[in-house]
């Protein structure tokens, strides 16, 4: 079953599909941010999109819905795998997920003076970054039936997303 399991995710067959709550929102409803990533030249424990080497890597988004004057919605989908290739390829597009400081969404001095108290506590309390995957399909690798699991926005992105409309 790992094997199987292995060979659909190597072939690029596996669905996922991931949402991120971001700051800034895109002038167009959907994209792709394509650019080689590798380790950052300034901090080797961050990846960056590199002019030269790295891997190839390829993130489509789609917008689900602008939240307030300061952030979004996206759905992710990976054509790739690379390490932080999301939180990286939305933060080079000028859209960093909400709370990952690594990536350039924390909560600056500006932002929390737009986005109020309430929400600056709500990113605060998460302990993560805004970013959840949602859905998982794949083929059996016994039965060969397709299996496709996924859940709503979870609770906390929610609660965050309610709180930055209402900026």
């Amino acid at each position: 079953a790992h094997a199987g399991l292995a060979a659909q995710f190597e072939a690029r067959t596996v669905e996922r599909a991931y949402h991120a709550l971001a700051w800034g929102a895109p002038a167009t409803r959907s994209g792709t941010v394509e650019g080689n990533i590798g380790r950052s030249a300034r901090n080797r424990k961050k990846m960056a999109v590199v002019g030269r080497g790295g891997k190839k890597a390829l993130t489509r988004w789609r917008l689900e819905r602008r939240i307030g004057d300061a952030a979004c919605l996206l759905e992710c989908r990976l054509a790739t795998g690379r390490t932080h290739q999301i939180r990286e390829h939305l933060a080079h597009s000028g859209m960093p997920v909400i709370g990952d400081r690594s990536y350039g969404g924390g909560l600056t001095p500006s932002r929390r003076r737009s986005a109020g108290e309430a929400v600056a506590a709500a990113i605060s309390g998460m302990n993560r970054h805004a970013l959840d995957a949602f859905l998982l399909g794949f083929e059996h690798p016994v039965s060969r039936e397709m299996h496709r699991y996924s859940h709503d926005l979870t609770k906390d992105l929610k609660e965050l997303a309610d709180l930055l409309d209402q900026v």
